[in-house]
């Protein structure tokens, strides 16, 4: 069993200000819950692998931004297990690094056509949720990145921003600090409540706390 902690996140300008990449919500702001497993990043991962098998919802794309240079890497392993990809160069802007005001990094994006994939890809590329680099995973080609400013300690800065459209995908997860849990991302009624998402957990996934709650065995989840 694995024991999961939800926080239900109000989005606030300083949730958008505190994300590890700059997001931009179209079609109106999410309801966002938090779900945190127990354990290192490798437990992380299998939390992640686990909701995503139980949704049973493909294809699944999986989004990243490659701020290690290491595009060349990961398009030669999905063309070697034949797994389709895109890159996003934000209409060609080139790549610049910190010392300078212009940062811009590849964007890529995975389409997962069965659990297989999704594994393949999660061993692959996970571990850049660890380093708190940008990762999401949608149920639809719905994210977008496009170049724009943002403001970082104050300083106008120009990056690629992801751009979530609620309009068009009804769920977006995004992984949480160090990788070791993920926030679920929706305007979709299944997911906007905490008995829907609670619902939507794999058996062996077990909600002993909410916000500042603990939760007891015999807690009637339907009363939320």
């Amino acid at each position: 069993m694995t024991e999961v902690l939800i926080l239900e996140e109000p989005v606030t300008t300083k949730f958008i200000e505190d994300l590890v990449h700059p997001h931009r919500f179209d079609g109106g702001l999410p309801v966002v819950h938090r779900l945190s497993g127990e354990g290192h990043v490798e437990e992380g991962q299998d939390f992640l692998m686990a909701f995503l098998t139980h949704q049973a919802v493909l294809p699944l794309y999986v989004h990243f931004v490659d701020e290690y240079d290491l595009s060349e890497d990961f398009t030669t392993f999905f063309q070697q297990h034949q797994i389709d990809y895109m890159i996003d160069d934000c209409g060609g802007y080139l790549k610049s690094y910190g010392y300078k005001r212009y940062n811009y990094y590849s964007c890529l994006t995975v389409k997962i056509k069965n659990p297989d994939d999704l594994r393949l890809v999660l061993n692959k590329t996970y571990w850049l949720a660890s380093e708190n680099v940008f990762y999401c995973i949608s149920h639809a080609d719905t994210l977008t990145f496009e170049w724009g400013d943002f403001l970082e300690r104050g300083v106008k800065r120009r990056r690629s921003v992801a751009v979530f459209d609620f309009d068009a995908s009804k769920m977006y997860i995004t992984t949480d600090y160090d990788g070791l849990g993920f926030c679920i991302l929706s305007r979709d009624t299944q997911y906007t409540s905490l008995a829907g998402v609670i619902a939507s957990l794999p058996d062996q996934m077990v909600v002993t706390q909410i916000n500042d709650e603990v939760i007891e065995e015999d807690d009637d989840f339907s009363l939320l």
